[in-house]
């Protein structure tokens, strides 16, 4: 008996230092909806044509099946490794890989990177990383999007929802009441205006700063990036190269200001985003010189009757998806979203929406826009 009890201890002395070591953590979620989808081209018909809605803009409706379709989607699955691991120095090192996969439909895809990176962590200092990783206004939504990765997320409405290569990253310790300060530079890596001057070699051609806090059930940031392009989730060129394709303008300069707030706890949640992108830009080769400014706005909120249930809706309205299409296009798109979630698990959950989006203004003179998009969706997500 004293043998086996031994052994025993033995074994468990040899398996504590194993135990302790820092693991990576594989995570990641399905997700998965079948909806009904109905998309109206821009003179608001059924028939094929055109319409605001499509994946350049940050949106995942294609752009080419107008008018009703039943559709199953993925909603941004993914799945990543993440860890820390503890040095001599007493840093530790980070990293993460993270990476989107479309497994319901085979036209797209297979996988695409999202925030994947390595960095060192100091308890005092905060941490440095490199790689792929949401912009500093992007990483100022917290928890305001109530239907995130859906048809109905956010980013129909803003798009300035990005997510960049090249950057280097810096996230201060939190200090006090939660406050805590991210940095972030884009190194321009050669490219250079349409006329072929002005090289961009920096280490900060693009850049962003913001001041955050959490503490409690509370959130608020304000958010500024500059000199990097507002389009959707660009993998490539994403620093501003000074050149706006639809006019032909160079040495533009875009910047992009956001507030954002918001309660969140167990049994309810309410949050707001401001977002405000200026775009200038001298005329060159026959373009337009123009100073255009865009703004939006959104509000959202969360009620849970019950440990199990959740009842959500958020509303907004915004000029800021049409930003560089000149001072001619007065454009903006109203999104109304409503929907339900409910917890199988602690992991798991059923979920359904109907979202209505709709564009008002003229693109120019004499030519309206009446797009519109507005999904039914029945879902299941299962995190792990």
């Amino acid at each position: 008996m004293k043998k086996q009890l031994l052994a025993i201890a033995v074994s468990a002395a040899s398996v504590a230092p194993m135990a302790s070591m820092a693991q990576p953590e594989v995570y990641g979620r399905f997700d998965v909806t079948v909806q009904s989808s109905e998309a109206l081209n821009q003179n608001g018909s059924k028939t094929g044509g055109n319409t605001t809605f499509n994946d350049d803009a940050n949106t995942r409706y294609d752009g080419v099946n107008v008018g009703d379709q039943w559709e199953t989607k993925s909603n941004t699955s993914m799945v990543g490794v993440r860890g820390e691991k503890g040095l001599d120095s007493g840093l530790s090192a980070i990293y993460q890989l993270e990476m989107e996969f479309e497994w319901v439909d085979n036209n797209a895809p297979a996988f695409s990177n999202r925030n994947s990176f390595a960095g060192l962590k100091g308890e005092e200092w905060g941490k440095v990383f490199v790689g792929r990783f949401d912009s500093i206004v992007k990483d100022a939504e917290f928890s305001v999007d109530q239907f995130n990765w859906t048809d109905a997320d956010i980013g129909v409405l803003f798009r300035n929802q990005n997510r960049y290569n090249n950057t280097v990253n810096y996230h201060s310790p939190k200090i006090g009441p939660g406050i805590q300060v991210k940095a972030q530079v884009i190194p321009g890596e050669s490219r250079q205006n349409i006329d072929g001057d002005d090289r961009q070699t920096s280490i900060a051609d693009g850049y962003g700063l913001s001041i955050g806090m959490e503490e409690g059930n509370m959130y608020g940031a304000i958010a500024y990036q500059s000199n990097v392009q507002p389009a959707g989730n660009l993998m490539n060129g994403q620093v501003q190269t000074g050149t706006n394709t639809a006019t032909g303008a160079d040495d533009a300069d875009v910047q992009t200001f956001r507030v954002s707030g918001g309660l969140d706890d167990d049994q309810f949640g309410v949050g707001f985003i401001y977002d405000m992108t200026e775009t200038s830009a001298d005329g060159v080769n026959g373009g337009i010189s123009y100073d255009d400014g865009k703004s939006g706005w959104l509000v959202s909120g969360r009620f849970n009757p019950t440990t199990d249930l959740a009842v959500k809706a958020q509303y907004g309205d915004s000029e800021t998806r049409f930003l560089g299409a000149g001072d001619n296009d007065d454009r903006s798109i109203t999104s109304a979203s409503l929907g339900a979630d409910y917890m199988l698990g602690k992991q798991t959950k059923l979920y359904t929406f109907y979202t209505m989006n709709e564009v008002d203004g003229d693109i120019s003179a004499n030519n309206e826009d009446d797009s519109e998009f507005n999904v039914l969706a029945f879902g299941m997500q299962h995190k792990f």
